[in-house]
């Protein structure tokens, strides 16, 4: 493995990926459908995250698991480091609102009420689970792997477009949400920019899993804000002019990480 990790970084980050598609699908008998999400989709989460950390080791990844730092004994530059990572993320927090209005603005005659508190606590842990097993997997993983040979830019934007991609594997349970499926392959990747901007200045993996899932808090609150009353049920295809509207809130994060990563290749 370590002699593809420095002949191939690019391969091993696609090997990386899959491997890490791999636990995540491989999961998916245990937790299901995760609307509305439950203790047991909590609790696996728990295990793939185990599993994808364990997966950084053995690619010798475990180092970036730790925040950035000038020298291990710089405890100023650490916690300048950690600060700096969470203050970075509140464009994502203004968005995911805006996406969360977007949602309650076209809910139309759908009946909007507050989770109890037990559902609102599992859905916080299926958000912080997927921000935190997926900033491991995709920017941890991926574009640490992808760093080793390439720009900043063309690592990050190689790691999203694989974040974006991946959402393909929807229309294996969803064929129908062809609209749906590339809205979010679009929107993905504009996400994952900004992310792997934020991770590629600050190193701190910790503050992209977290503003991932705050992200998720807002931008996909509809799912106990409005759940479906028959989730087995399929969910209609999203349609375009609101795919259109997402797309558009969602883009300034990809311009504010395309110009950050210009910024950190120039050395600013």
């Amino acid at each position: 493995m370590q002699t593809l990790i420095k002949r191939q970084p690019v391969v091993a980050a696609f090997v990386f990926g899959i491997i890490g598609l791999g636990i995540l699908r491989g999961s998916g008998w245990l937790f299901g459908n995760p609307v509305p999400p439950t203790a047991k989709l909590a609790v696996t989460y728990v295990v793939i995250i185990a599993l994808t950390v364990a997966l950084l080791f053995i690619f010798g990844l475990g180092k970036h698991l730790n925040p950035k730092v000038e020298s291990a004994s710089n405890v100023l530059a650490s916690q300048q480091t950690t600060k700096a990572g969470f203050m970075m993320g509140w464009p994502m927090l203004v968005i995911s609102i805006l996406l969360l209005t977007l949602s309650v603005m076209l809910s139309g005659d759908i009946k909007l009420s507050l989770p109890s508190v037990t559902t609102l606590v599992l859905y916080i842990l299926f958000c912080l689970g997927t921000g935190i097993f997926e900033e491991l997997w995709c920017r941890a993983g991926v574009q640490n792997l992808c760093s080793m040979a390439l720009s900043p830019v063309k690592a990050v934007l190689v790691a999203s477009v694989f974040f974006g991609l991946i959402h393909l594997v929807n229309l294996i349970d969803s064929p129908h949400m062809v609209i749906g499926t590339i809205t979010q392959i679009l929107y993905a990747f504009g996400i994952g920019v900004y992310l792997g901007y934020l991770y590629m200045k600050t190193g701190n993996i910790y503050a992209a899993g977290i503003w991932h899932a705050i992200f998720d808090f807002f931008g996909l609150a509809m799912i106990v804000l409005a759940p479906p009353a028959d989730p087995s049920l399929p969910a209609q295809d999203l349609p375009l002019f609101v795919a259109v509207l997402q797309l558009i809130i969602i883009s300034p994060l990809l311009v504010i990480g395309l110009r950050g990563l210009k910024k950190i290749e120039a050395g600013k």
